[in-house]
């Protein structure tokens, strides 16, 4: 889900919850935004990350390397929670300058993409 997405719920969410029962806190520290309602027993996080696996930019092969295998460090904010959304689709199509990556990689198997960056 994307950040958009995530506020269009979260003004749902809000309107539905009793004045001065919900609080909305933007932590500039960790790129998460949460709404809390007290009553409800309801937290509703959005956790911002480029990609749900592994990202290393600067590999010993010199390329960028995405590995499949291997959670983000962002994971560790996503401990607890009973339901989880991704929205993950649009990063796999991206080409050209946009692309991030230049190589997939698990314990099983190694892509290169030998694609290169459109200036």
């Amino acid at each position: 889900m994307n950040r958009n997405m995530w506020e269009s719920l979260a003004c749902i969410l809000y309107s539905s919850i009793p004045a001065n029962g919900a609080i909305v806190h933007d932590d500039s520290t960790v790129p998460k935004i949460t709404l809390k309602a007290k009553e409800f027993n309801l937290t509703v996080e959005f956790y911002w990350s480029p990609f749900l696996t592994e990202f290393n930019s600067n590999h010993e092969s010199g390329k960028k390397v995405l590995f499949l295998d291997k959670l983000s460090p962002n994971s560790m904010f996503w401990a607890g929670a009973d339901i989880m959304v991704f929205n993950s689709g649009h990063w796999w199509a991206q080409t050209g300058k946009y692309k991030r990556y230049r190589v997939l990689k698990s314990v099983h198997y190694l892509v290169i993409f030998m694609h290169s960056c459109i200036r």
